[in-house]
């Protein structure tokens, strides 16, 4: 008999944070499309979190975020409304653009 979601969902909270850990990031790891499933993306991601986790990242409030991208972004095109779906398209749109030109990217 195939097990319930909610019957996986209750084992893996009982599981060690360790064990959490890993099972999310397994979990992550296939849960991704083939352009994020990517090895190299996924150790990215990875060297990133753990930044944070050490205290070493920089996080900026989304409020802060949208004011820089307006600066870095504002050309003759019009920019998304506020909506965080929107920039994230917007952004992903300029980024490609920026790749497939050589230019610098926005980090």
């Amino acid at each position: 008999m195939a097990r319930t979601l909610e019957q996986v969902k209750q084992d893996a909270l009982a599981l060690e944070p360790e064990d959490q850990r890993l099972l999310a990031e397994y979990l992550s790891d296939h849960a991704m499309d083939d352009e994020e499933n990517d090895p190299a993306w996924r150790t990215e991601i990875r060297r990133r979190i753990k930044e944070i986790d050490e205290g070493n990242g920089t996080l900026l409030p989304w409020d802060d975020l949208i004011a820089e991208l307006r600066e870095r972004l504002s050309d003759t095109q019009s920019l998304p409304e506020d909506s965080h779906e929107a920039w994230v398209v917007e952004c992903e749109r300029r980024s490609a653009a920026m790749d497939s030109s050589g230019a610098k990217p926005l980090n």
